[in-house]
């Protein structure tokens, strides 16, 4: 205890660890908020699959944000760029105002996935525009 009272470092990196953790349970809410937060499901497995569902979507939001973010990591560093590598590093991936949590989403054979490449090429595009 008096470790976490002296050191400011572990002050903030615990503090970090919190607001990651809250972070997450907003994405969430977010996400159960999408059916007006109302409980789809009258068994308890179609609510536990439910919640599962919705924790899926959780993680594969954090998965896509974290993938670009290393994209970019690895491109600043590799263009040297140390300003934008320290700004990245403190970004969290737990972000979800670029997608569109709502509408229709087509999940056959048919539909083709984002290729996630050319997202990243668009993204390093914009970055050196603004660098």
């Amino acid at each position: 205890m008096l470790d976490y009272i002296d050191d400011e470092e572990m002050r903030k990196n615990v503090c970090r660890s919190l607001n990651r953790g809250e972070s997450y349970h907003q994405l969430r809410a977010v996400i159960a908020n999408v059916s007006g937060r109302k409980l789809v499901g009258k068994t308890e497995t179609e609510l536990i699959i439910n919640n599962e569902c919705a924790r899926l979507l959780a993680l594969c939001v954090i998965f896509y944000n974290a993938y670009l973010l290393s994209k970019i990591f690895d491109y600043c560093r590799e263009k040297k760029m140390k300003e934008e590598c320290k700004k990245i590093i403190r970004l969290s991936p737990v972000a979800w105002q670029h997608i569109s949590l709502i509408g229709q989403y087509n999940f056959t054979d048919e539909f083709q996935s984002p290729n996630l490449d050319n997202v990243m090429d668009q993204l390093i595009q914009n970055l050196s525009k603004v660098t």
